[in-house]
């Protein structure tokens, strides 16, 4: 019988169940942050463009290493769930009803 409040987790199944991620962000959020970032970089004129890479690369991996701390499937159960759902495009206009309910 196990004994309650110990359970414990092997390794090898945590590293076979997890998601790819590239220093622990999930490879999704780390190339959009990626890109965005590059596109700063070519976009905007600033005097020191490096500093403003690597502070807006920083403080939006940390929040994306926060997200993907509490649960690495994040993204796409994000991805899953609204591309399934909520598919009326202008739920937004009927105050979240379908067109055929107001009267």
């Amino acid at each position: 019988m196990a004994k309650e409040g110990n359970l414990q987790a092997d390794p090898l199944f945590l590293g076979l169940t997890r998601p790819a991620q590239i220093a622990g962000v999930h490879y999704l959020l780390f190339l959009v942050n990626f890109m965005g970032n590059i596109l700063l970089f070519i976009n905007h004129v600033f005097e020191n463009r490096m500093l403003a890479v690597v502070v807006g690369f920083g403080s939006v991996h940390i929040i994306f290493y926060l997200i993907c701390l509490k649960e690495p499937r994040m993204i796409e159960l994000f991805l899953k769930r609204y591309g399934k759902c909520m598919k009326c495009r202008n739920r937004f206009f009927h105050k979240g009803t379908n067109s055929y309910d107001l009267t």
